[in-house]
């Protein structure tokens, strides 16, 4: 249960008589107006209770007037959108021409504590608020034409109350079924405000009800603010999760250093330990990409074709969650001759988007399984990196520009505008990586693989839960 909900079932047990305890010495609400049949009420209520039409509880209930407006700043107007669920905005408020204010009787200027009920448009109708002077920087302020003013008869009833009523789950559900006309512009009709049928109880329980919403509604919301946080934190701890643990298998501290396996030989000049994101094993070594690769190419850009032969992995092709051939195109088969052999995708070809904020580093695998065609091609927006797997495997390639210090290096290594964020080929060649043994590879890439189809899991449940 979110704080909204929470709210709504303490709304519902304070207006059905649940919240507060009832006292035998106070005397029951007198009889006004005409019960209601049982099967026409929402609730059952105590019997000291009774249902009454909120006419006969209200000295005055009258939609706003539609003003002249003006530029003069004299007398503010509260329309729908001033009228919020957090209160009364009086900022939002537009002016009334000066020269129509003694069109305007005295019962239109708001009162405090009055009522204010939202009688028009999808969205806003029903949403209720309690007038406030001293929200309003003005002497005075009427209402508009789509805001129902509801002055309580305080000998009767609570304005608070009123409120409270009205914005509880049974009573919004009545309000907006009683609206009628198109979806866009509900209308509640004056008539059915009038004709709302209410609970009312003694003015003292009312008065002990009001105060315990009053001390329980902050309360609620920071129930309802550490809830939201809690959720957050769990739709981001399987992300978090992954990050760090992917960080830790790139660093080396995943799974045991084997002292029976030989450390990696020399391969190129080791970088200045100044140079390099974070510390490796002993046996590990940092190594440019282009020395560990048999291919490191950008995709060619292509004559695009409805003929469906030869797709083209592009940029959104290549997701976080694996490859979408689904979304590629195709190139015209007349310029496959132009292909060389090696721009062809091979089997676990890392795929590495070149191109574009909020694309610009995403990384793939290519799985000829996830192709219903012979053969795929990258686009020029893609950078395909082929693995030497006598050195390293590709899963690991992955793995290690997916980390988090590697992602920070390849946005950082991005130029051009801020909409067109382009990675030269030059800066993925250069890359600098963690280079294992082959062997603490292979144990690397198993675990990881078992600990990210966790978490995985882990994801889809929690966004199952929200």
């Amino acid at each position: 249960m979110n704080g909204k909900q929470l709210w709504g079932s303490i709304l519902q047990q304070a207006v059905s008589g649940k919240l507060v305890e009832q006292i035998d010495s106070e005397p029951a609400v007198d009889q006004i107006g005409t019960a209601p049949a049982p099967e026409e009420v929402p609730f059952e209520i105590p019997e000291k209770w009774q249902w009454v039409p909120l006419a006969n509880v209200c000295t005055y209930i009258q939609r706003g007037k539609s003003p002249k407006y003006s530029e003069i700043k004299q007398l503010p107007v509260v329309a729908q959108k001033c009228n919020q669920w957090d209160g009364l905005h009086m900022e939002s408020a537009l002016f009334i021409d000066p020269a129509t204010i003694p069109s305007y009787k005295p019962e239109r200027f708001l009162q405090s504590n009055d009522v204010l009920l939202n009688s028009t448009g999808t969205g806003t109708l029903g949403r209720v608020g309690l007038y406030n002077p001293a929200v309003n920087p003005y002497d005075q302020a009427v209402a508009d034409g789509h805001v129902t003013v509801i002055r309580a008869d305080q000998r009767m009833i609570l304005p608070p109350f009123v409120k409270y009523v009205l914005t509880s789950t049974a009573f919004q559900t009545i309000i907006l079924a009683a609206g009628s006309g198109t979806t866009k512009q509900q209308e509640l009709a004056l008539s059915k405000v009038k004709q709302l049928v209410i609970p009312l109880p003694p003015l003292a329980e009312q008065r002990r009800i009001v105060a315990k919403l009053e001390e329980l509604k902050p309360l609620v919301e920071r129930f309802g603010e550490a809830h939201d946080e809690l959720v957050k934190l769990e739709a981001e701890f399987p992300r978090s999760l992954k990050a760090y643990v992917l960080q830790y298998a790139v660093s080396g501290q995943l799974v045991p250093q084997l002292d029976t396996e030989p450390a990696v030989e020399q391969i190129g000049s080791a970088p200045a330990p100044e140079e390099v994101p974070f510390e490796i094993p002993e046996k590990w070594q940092w190594v440019p990409l282009a020395n560990v690769c048999t291919y490191i190419q950008r995709g060619k850009s292509p004559k695009y074709s409805e003929i469906k032969q030869l797709p083209v992995v592009a940029q959104k092709c290549n997701q976080w969650d694996g490859l979408h051939m689904e979304s590629a195109l195709f190139i015209d088969p007349a310029t496959i001759p132009s292909y060389k052999p090696e721009r062809f995708l091979q089997s676990n070809d890392v795929l590495l988007n070149s191109t574009g904020t909020g694309t610009l580093g995403r990384v793939g695998l290519y799985n000829p399984a996830v192709n219903p065609y012979d053969q795929a091609v990258a686009d020029g927006h893609v950078t395909v990196i082929r693995a030497d797997q006598r050195m390293i495997l590709p899963p690991f390639v992955k793995y290690v520009l997916t980390s988090t210090a590697f992602q920070t290096i390849i946005l950082a290594a991005g130029s051009g505008t801020t909409k067109q964020q382009e990675l030269a080929l030059s800066k993925v060649k250069q890359l600098v990586i963690p280079l294992p043994p082959l062997a603490e590879q292979r144990r690397i890439v198993a675990k990881l693989n078992e600990i990210l189809a966790d978490v995985e899991k882990m994801e889809r449940l929690t966004s199952a839960s929200q």
